[in-house]
């Protein structure tokens, strides 16, 4: 195998073991602001089209299958956005800008995964509401918790980096 290949490789299974960790940081926020009663309903266990005749202090816990199959769908999503930050920064910023670290660069990706999640993908798909409709507990939440998944992904891709610069 040439080194080009496997340096994409491991680019790509890099980016989606940092995804796949930040995914796991990004939930513990999450289940860490619920714990505090900062993240009220809509959860992203539960849809905004199931949520909105629902009590938020009186939700009844959804299927085994349906909390499995979300379960799944974030952290494959966040491994592939794992890859697309471990082949960003690899390809498009290092060789522009080599100094530039990779934590900063992680938030700011994981702010811009939010901003796009959150104001069009899962409100268009209805799984989530918009910004502006969400409590500010959840948004807080949400906003910290992307940053996280940024701050780990940044810190993935500059120790796995280091190797195949």
């Amino acid at each position: 195998m040439s080194s080009c290949i496997r340096h994409l490789m491991n680019t790509i299974l890099c980016g989606a073991l940092g995804g796949a960790l930040a995914t796991a940081m990004l939930n513990a926020v999450v289940v860490a602001a619920r714990s505090l009663g900062l993240f009220q309903a809509p959860t992203p266990l539960q849809p905004a089209s199931c949520a909105e005749d629902a009590d938020p202090g009186d939700q009844a816990p959804l299927p085994l299958a349906f909390q499995a199959g979300w379960l799944s769908a974030h952290v494959l999503y966040g491994m592939g956005c794992g890859v697309l930050f471990s082949l960003f920064s690899r390809y498009a910023v290092r060789p522009l800008a080599p100094r530039v670290a990779g934590l900063p660069l992680g938030v700011g990706f994981g702010l811009v995964i939010w901003g796009a999640s959150a104001r069009g993908l899962l409100p268009e798909m209805r799984l989530s509401v918009w910004p502006g409709a969400d409590t500010r507990g959840r948004l807080a939440t949400m906003i910290a918790a992307h940053a996280v998944f940024g701050m780990v992904l940044g810190a993935v891709e500059a120790r796995c980096g280091r190797g195949t610069r």
